[in-house]
């Protein structure tokens, strides 16, 4: 049992720190290439060039919405995890209801999470290739990052791979969450079974 204790410990903490991670995340996703395309919508006075600069650099303003969405789930699991020790599963050495109930939805609500995250991350990286993919575009990009002093050259694709790190964690996680519920169970059954053993032994 204190070997499955310090567990529950361990994994309670590692959901908070990452739906912190995934937090920290949303403050980078629109860094590297998406930067550098965003920054040739702006003039040198900082203000919004017309789209037709760089037609390809709008995808830089449709992420945003999603950005905005990636920051709010990620506080969703945050809020998550702190539910794990609201309600004591970090430590109770018998778990009740309430722990059986958190466990669910912190491991439902992260699993659901992860997967659109990666999902919609996944058709703006596809968007992202197919724009850095072609010659004319990156040309295009270059010789007005060149031309502009705000303007960023980057064609980093990190932001978007870090996706695919961050979530499938996160889904790993969960996973070890709910062995972690099923392991409890199993020993609060051989406590039980060894206490009502000893019980008939006594009453004999």
């Amino acid at each position: 049992m204190k070997t499955q204790m310090k567990f529950q410990k361990i994994m309670c903490l590692v959901m908070l720190i990452l739906g912190a991670l995934s937090a920290v995340y949303s403050f980078v996703y629109c860094s590297g290439g998406l930067a550098g395309l965003g920054s040739t919508l702006l003039n040198r006075e900082g203000q919004q060039l017309p789209r037709d600069t760089l037609p390809e650099a709008q995808i830089y303003l449709d992420v945003q919405p999603f950005n905005n969405t990636l920051l709010v789930l990620s506080v969703v699991m945050i809020l998550c995890a702190v539910l794990l020790y609201i309600t004591a599963t970090n430590k109770r050495r018998n778990y009740y209801i309430s722990n059986y109930v958190t466990i669910g939805l912190v491991s439902i609500a992260d699993i659901a999470i992860s997967l659109y995250i990666i999902i919609q991350s996944s058709t703006f990286f596809v968007r992202y290739l197919g724009i850095i993919g072609d010659p004319d575009v990156l040309a295009t990009y270059q010789k007005i990052a060149e031309g502009a002093d705000q303007v960023l050259y980057s064609t980093a694709i990190w932001p978007f791979t870090l996706a695919y790190v961050i979530y499938p964690l996160i889904i790993v996680g969960c996973c070890a969450l709910v062995f972690n519920l099923v392991w409890k169970v199993k020993l609060m059954k051989g406590e039980k079974a060894l206490l009502n053993g000893g019980l008939a032994k006594e009453a004999a």
